[in-house]
């Protein structure tokens, strides 16, 4: 559809793909930064990278958002 956020978007690759959710993260960290131009500076957890992150629980709805590592933002 054309609303789908990053949370169904990891749940729907984990069922239809049949993928682990690690993996499913990976894909959608990563693929919208190389695809925005952004790897340089987002797209993954590292020394140099901003560190925006989501917390997902179990059923892979958001929970938690860090921008900038900065104060959880509720979900």
């Amino acid at each position: 559809g054309s609303d789908l956020d990053m949370g169904p978007a990891v749940a729907n690759a984990v069922e239809q793909l049949r993928i682990t959710v690690d993996q499913a993260a990976v894909l959608a960290a990563t693929n919208p930064a190389a695809f925005l131009g952004l790897s340089h500076e987002r797209g993954a957890l590292a020394p140099g990278l901003r560190a925006d992150w989501v917390v997902l629980d179990a059923a892979l709805k958001p929970v938690e958002t860090r921008i900038a590592a900065a104060e959880p933002v509720a979900a």
